[in-house]
């Protein structure tokens, strides 16, 4: 069941997520909801950093990203910490996802995030060695997040996000990034929107499609 309260806005960094997010916030302000952006990302959790430590410790990883035990590489690492890994960062950010949300919802008001589940599963796919544990990762993030009534992904293409907003990482990543959400939209039945129209526009047609839904 879909949960009238909740609208999802996804896209690579640059794609204008958070301008969206608050200009949809203020149109339903104005419209009479009680209307809040939260924000979720996939390992932005700070028990995260702390259980990478010790894991970090038995690999024998010395990267400096504490929310990857691995240091984004599975060489060296046992399969089964890679899986288990994998998992525990996908419970955490489906826990995540109920927690911002649900406390909102319950109250009654309208919670509008900027990143959600596609996102996180096209960082699982992108930046997480493939197999069991990514497959098992993708599917608690599916199952465990509360269902949107209105997802949107806003799409640009590379070279326009970077320019609006530098990218942190190389731009292959940024690439695997891109075509992932061009992939996974279709799959997780999330409304494509062509985010390199005019912000104005752009949020006019959101807004449409927010009000036919809610």
């Amino acid at each position: 069941m879909r949960d009238a309260g909740v609208i999802t806005l996804s896209g690579v960094d640059g794609s204008g997520k958070s301008t969206q997010a608050e200009q949809l916030r203020q149109t339903l302000t104005t419209a009479g909801f009680d209307a809040v952006i939260e924000w979720n990302r996939l390992s932005h959790d700070r028990w995260l950093d702390a259980l990478a430590r010790p894991v970090k410790r038995l690999t024998g990883s010395g990267s400096s990203n504490a929310t990857e035990p691995t240091g984004g590489s599975a060489e060296g690492t046992p399969r089964g910490v890679r899986t288990l890994w994998v998992v525990v960062v996908a419970l955490a950010n489906a826990l995540a996802h109920n927690g911002s949300v649900r406390r909102h919802t319950l109250a009654g008001r309208v919670v509008i995030c900027d990143r959600y589940t596609l996102d996180s599963v096209v960082q699982l796919r992108s930046d997480y060695p493939p197999g069991l544990g990514n497959r098992l990762g993708v599917a608690i993030v599916r199952a465990l997040s509360p269902r949107p009534v209105a997802s949107f992904y806003l799409a640009v293409p590379p070279e326009v996000a970077t320019a609006r907003k530098a990218w942190e990482g190389s731009d292959e990543r940024l690439l695997r990034h891109a075509r992932g959400y061009d992939t996974e939209c279709a799959r997780l039945r999330v409304q494509r929107i062509d985010a390199t129209r005019p912000a104005a526009t752009v949020a006019a047609e959101i807004a449409r499609e927010t009000w036919r839904r809610i």
